[in-house]
């Protein structure tokens, strides 16, 4: 743990910290609004189809309420665990794929549908993480 700074997500700080020797600095990642970012994306037109695809189980359960909650009809999402055999089965049929930064980059991934990477960590996050490292933090 020298030199190093724990970070975790909101809903995750209590137990982190509880498991951090006293003295060690833990940093909450702010996290970026899912809703603020989706709304030039809405509503999906009708007769289009939109894809979800991550290896993150909790991407896709956290996608679902959101596009469910913003109105999108469960007959016009798609959404499919990376993790599995034949992740990418239907997708090329979606109009655009929402995913995380490292789906994007799978191999298998289907290229031609609009690829919308969600960005997890609020600017504000970005902006202080970058005063930590010497290089400027991309993501």
């Amino acid at each position: 743990m020298v030199g190093a700074i724990p970070l975790c997500r909101p809903s995750k700080s209590k137990a982190i910290r509880a498991l951090l020797p006293y003295g060690i600095e833990l940093i909450t990642l702010q996290i970026r609004s899912a809703n603020g970012w989706l709304t030039p994306w809405l509503p999906v037109p009708q007769g289009h189809l939109f894809g979800v695809a991550s290896h993150w189980p909790e991407f896709l359960s956290t996608a679902q309420t959101v596009l469910i909650a913003a109105g999108l009809s469960s007959d016009t999402l798609i959404f499919r665990d990376a993790r599995l055999p034949r992740w990418n089965r239907g997708l090329d049929q979606a109009t655009a794929i929402l995913c995380d930064a490292y789906t994007a980059t799978v191999p298998s991934m289907p290229s031609h549908p609009h690829t919308l990477i969600f960005p997890f960590l609020a600017d504000p996050t970005i902006t202080d993480l970058a005063r930590y490292s010497n290089t400027p933090v991309a993501l």
